[in-house]
């Protein structure tokens, strides 16, 4: 495999490690017909440095990465001075110090540029060498042997002066002017060779390179308040026949709220700073509390001499008038809880039997709606009695039935009527069934007018012989027997009567089933209606009993509970007339105390909860400040980070690499900028012979 050139490596590490910080969450870049291309712009600034830490050669690499399909039109600032294109031998278009890119994709398109760089670098590289104890040129360690002493200085120099508005801790804002870089994280490399011994470093990461040499990796975060802003390490070894040692340092923009290892310290610091406004708020409370205290103290000074004179008046009073007063209210509770017990059994007994009558009162309602329910059928049913064999009109209907069951009997006729010329229904009958048995049976119509006629003959005489209906008529005629039926209609109309008043005993006309039966009825209703009153009256009763026996009985507990207390009252006013003489005593002491409280409070709240308070402001400026700085930077980051700049909505990357070159005294600074320029030749070539190659 062809060995890639020294000046391409860094870089390519450089682009890797500035995925991994920033992460590619950027815009599409703006297209001419909304395409859906992505645009990626990186820019790799590449310096070199003599071994004391003096700037050399200066290049930035430029790489548009266009992916997707569609037409590209877009404009993407570059440093023009000594611009060469890498992807072969045709020059850059530019325009106002803009590349100007105007092309089709389909599937991914890169551009790659350098040119040499002039702008600002955004960290400054200072070295140290010491040689047993004396600074030296790193010339002079060249072939010396002894304790080798390095020290790196980086310093991220791109701060500018920034208000941050945060909040005071006290419900408001504070603006405050600070100076805010651009957030940057670097590591630097180098390779102490096999004649380096005792390699010792505090803040490097160690590791054998495989060829008796020791790696050693510093890392920085140069984005105050997370760490500082100029970062100094290095590392110490015993020399012989000594070099300097080449060493490569990367440096990286980082926005501090969007990378997942600086977002939790922003997180932390906006926590803080809330936390701060709380405890302020909560200090200031407590504050407010002990202004209170104070003040009721005072209060409660004075009034501890006003409880010390009535303690002395409530101890004189307990023993002349309370104690005995006590002996004589036991004595009358004692009367008082006998009675109420008495109280309470009656008024149960009582409550025992209006439940009993409750319980029979549904049965008696249901005797009477029984009653009253008779009543009303049995007038309905003589009503409806009456009308039916007084009225003229269903007389003459039986009248009428009669004369046609008589007509009906002689029309039917019988089978023995049947040959006298079809006079009667039933001979009309059985002589159409001969005559249609008589016709072509095959015609359809013939042998459906027979069945019909053969239907009806044995449904009026059942075959000649039963003569059902004529039978029928007849014994209909029997029973009904006229005159019979007419004269006991008439019996039992005069037997029932009119309800032309009320009942009356005495008066004969008066006597009728039907005039005592409305009156009957009319008392059953009152009676019915009389029945929810009662109900009710009787429920009210034994609800009232129950509230009765549950008070008395309550009361009786009462009563005993209040003779129990009377006598326990006496006991204790006399135990109560001995304390109050020992809070008397009690009291004069806690009047002598009290005005120590008033004198704490003050020292509490002077030393305790406004000091408290200051710190929470204190503190919620502080972490306000810090949050609000990464807040700045992170700005920074997405706005002033890119070297030279990058296309509008582009996703853009930087990323700057010092090399420092080494020493061992033939002239390695010449070739490494020979290694550059072979570099530069083999990538040029190359992109030539990739046209050559695809031109075929």
């Amino acid at each position: 495999m062809k060995k890639r050139p020294t000046y391409l490596r860094p870089l390519a590490v450089a682009a890797v490690l500035t995925t991994a910080v920033l992460g590619t969450g950027a815009a599409t870049a703006a297209t001419s017909g909304d395409s859906g291309v992505k645009v990626t712009n990186t820019e790799s600034v590449q310096v070199y440095l003599d071994p004391d830490g003096t700037l050399g050669m200066q290049h930035v690499y430029e790489q548009l990465t266009l992916a997707g399909h569609g037409s590209v039109k877009l404009s993407n600032p570059i440093a023009t001075d000594g611009l060469r294109n890498l992807n072969g031998f045709s020059g850059v278009s530019v325009k106002d110090g803009n590349q100007i890119v105007d092309t089709t994709v389909d599937g991914k398109k890169q551009l790659r540029s350098v040119s040499n760089y002039k702008g600002k670098l955004p960290v400054t590289l200072k070295i140290v060498y010491k040689l047993d104890g004396k600074v030296v040129k790193p010339g002079d360690l060249v072939g010396k042997s002894g304790h080798l002493e390095v020290t790196y200085t980086v310093e991220n120099v791109t701060a500018v002066p920034t208000d941050l508005t945060f909040n005071d801790g006290k419900g408001g804002k504070v603006t405050k002017s600070v100076d805010v870089p651009i957030p940057l994280v670097g590591s630097l490399s180098t390779t102490a060779p096999e004649n380096f011994d005792n390699v010792v470093s505090k803040e490097a990461s160690m590791g054998g390179d495989g060829h008796g040499g020791t790696q050693m990796q510093f890392t920085m975060t140069l984005l105050p308040p997370v760490g500082p802003a100029t970062s100094t390490f290095g590392y110490s070894a015993d020399i012989t026949d000594g070099v300097v040692p080449r060493a490569e340092l990367q440096v990286l923009p980082v926005d501090p709220l969007q990378s997942p290892t600086f977002s939790g310290a922003a997180a932390s610091y906006k926590g803080g700073a809330d936390t701060g406004v709380e405890l302020t708020d909560g200090a200031l409370q407590m504050d407010d509390g002990l202004v209170r205290l104070r003040g009721g103290a005072s209060d409660l000074v004075a009034g501890l001499i006003k409880l010390h004179d009535g303690a002395g008046q409530l101890s004189t009073g307990l023993k002349d008038t309370a104690v005995p007063g006590a002996h004589k209210l036991a004595d009358g509770t004692t009367q008082l809880d006998d009675g109420g017990k008495k109280l309470a059994d009656g008024a149960g007994q009582l409550s025992d039997g209006l439940q009993q009558l409750k319980s029979k009162t549904p049965q008696l309602a249901d005797g009477v709606h029984q009653i009253y329910a008779g009543q009303v059928a049995i007038a309905a049913g003589l009503t409806k009695m009456y009308d039916g064999v007084t009225d003229p009109a269903k007389k003459q209907q039986i009248d009428q039935l009669i004369g046609w069951a008589k007509t009906v009997n002689d029309d039917i006729g019988s089978a023995g009527t049947a040959g006298d010329g079809g006079k009667t229904v039933f001979g009309a009958l059985v002589e159409i069934e001969d005559h249609l048995s008589n016709l072509d049976q095959s015609n359809p119509d013939v042998a459906a007018a027979l069945g019909v006629a053969h239907d009806w003959v044995e449904k009026s005489g059942s075959g000649y012989k039963g003569k059902l209906t004529v039978d029928a008529i007849n014994a209909l005629l029997v029973s009904i027997g006229t005159q019979t039926v007419k004269s006991s209609l008439a019996e039992i109309s005069a037997g029932l009567g009119t309800p032309t008043g009320p009942c009356d005993t005495k008066d004969e006309k008066r006597q009728s089933l039907r005039a005592c039966m409305a009156r009957l009825v009319d008392g059953g209703r009152q009676l019915n209606d009389a029945v929810p009153q009662l109900r009710a009256g009787v429920n009210q009763l034994a609800a009232g009993s129950l509230q009765l026996k549950d008070g008395s009985s309550q009361l009786s507990d009462g009563l005993g509970q209040a003779n129990t207390g009377a006598h326990q009252l006496a006991d204790g006013l006399g135990a109560a007339a001995d304390g109050a003489g020992q809070i008397d005593d009690g009291l004069g002491q806690a009047r002598d105390g009290a005005p120590q409280i008033v004198d704490g409070a003050k020292q509490l709240s002077e030393k305790g909860s406004q000091k408290i308070a200051q710190a929470g402001q204190d503190t919620a400026q502080s972490y306000g400040e810090m949050y609000a700085e990464l807040v700045a930077e992170g700005k920074r980051a997405r706005e002033d980070s890119m070297a030279i700049g990058a296309p509008e909505g582009a996703t853009a990357m930087t990323a700057y690499q010092f090399i420092v070159t080494g020493d061992d005294g033939q002239g390695s600074r010449n070739t490494d900028r020979a290694l550059l320029a072979g570099g530069l030749l083999i990538a040029t070539g190359g992109g030539l012979l990739l046209r050559r190659r695809f031109a075929r």
